[in-house]
């Protein structure tokens, strides 16, 4: 699979592209990058050279990718340059083998340091060879540097039938944000969280991976001595609302609050602390849903309870 990468001027990032694949020979199509500090004059470049660059506004660029650029897989450099600034950070996008679709995946909590390790596990269950991006973002929606790859992203290549692993050491102070995938056919996966404390054994949770384009998910709760705690990143291009309800056993809802998150941010918390009303999960068990508060926006949605040292995943469902 081929990959080309997007580079942001000095002072400003990516917080996601649309599409970030494609299969070989696909049709022109229009890539829009989402971000920060982009201004009237940005251009899009594929391997220095320039491409149609529309501007947006400050946060979004539209470029138009002719069809004879993903005629053939390799590889491929896209840098987003400001007037008289430098080029700076890389998403990768990837051209697949015929016939192969992307799929979005996001995996909505990684974390390192602190205490904290976090790995993700692919495997391709396909008889061709491929590569895709897989991309970290911060809690504030910029790019989120994990030393151990070089950056904020890498290209993940897996032979037929092979297997990768991309791990975030327990090293330094504590940083969260999430990781974005673009996965091939017949590639699967999941993340594993570890949590280090003196004095006591590691605790590990495997942890599914997510829809990106969520607009409502549930989840079950149980806060009868144990805590649940939720991690959201907002996958889409608008501030996103969340309204959050909860409800007992019985199905009476005992609490409700809202979730704000700009435009690639991230949030991680124990639920029972969002407001006052959501402390009457305590003690309780039921199930929690999370729905996009007004006309548009996305999410992806990640559910972990902990009880004393133990921690372990809560799958989400949604719409």
């Amino acid at each position: 699979a081929a990959t080309f990468t997007i580079n942001l001027a000095s002072g400003s990032s990516i917080s996601s592209i649309t599409p970030n694949s494609a299969a070989v020979g696909a049709p022109a199509f229009t890539l829009t990058v989402n971000g920060t500090g982009f201004v009237f004059g940005s251009t899009v470049r594929w391997n220095g050279s320039s491409l149609t660059t529309n501007y947006a506004s400050a946060t979004q660029l539209t470029a138009s990718v002719p069809a004879n650029l993903i005629a053939s897989q390799g590889s491929a450099d896209v840098s987003v340059s400001n007037p008289g600034a430098a080029i700076s950070n890389f998403v990768t996008f990837t051209i697949n083998p015929p016939g192969l679709v992307n799929r979005a995946k996001v995996l909505p909590q990684f974390v390192f340091g602190d205490g904290w390790y976090s790995a993700i596990y692919f495997a391709n269950t396909s008889t061709n060879d491929v590569s895709f991006p897989l991309n970290f973002v911060g809690d504030n929606g910029k790019p989120m540097i994990v030393p151990s790859v070089g950056g904020s992203s890498t290209t993940v290549t897996i032979g037929a039938f092979g297997t990768a692993v991309i791990e975030a050491p327990n090293s330094g102070p504590l940083t969260q944000g999430y990781a974005t995938a673009q996965l091939p056919q017949g590639i699967t996966g999941y993340g594993v969280f570890r949590q280090s404390v003196p004095g006591r054994a590691d605790q590990e949770a495997v942890v599914p991976f997510a829809d990106s384009s969520r607009s409502s998910s549930y989840l079950v709760w149980d806060d009868t001595g144990f805590t649940t705690a939720v991690a959201i990143a907002n996958t889409g291009t608008v501030r996103v609302d969340i309204f959050v309800t909860a409800r007992n056993s019985t199905g009476s809802q005992i609490a409700g609050g809202h979730i704000f998150l700009d435009p690639g941010c991230h949030t991680a918390l124990a639920l029972n602390t969002l407001n006052g009303s959501f402390g009457y999960m305590n003690g309780n068990r039921g199930l929690a849903e999370f729905d996009v508060f007004g006309d548009s926006g996305q999410f992806a949605l990640l559910g972990l309870r902990f009880g004393g040292a133990a921690f372990t995943s809560i799958p989400a469902t949604g719409q």
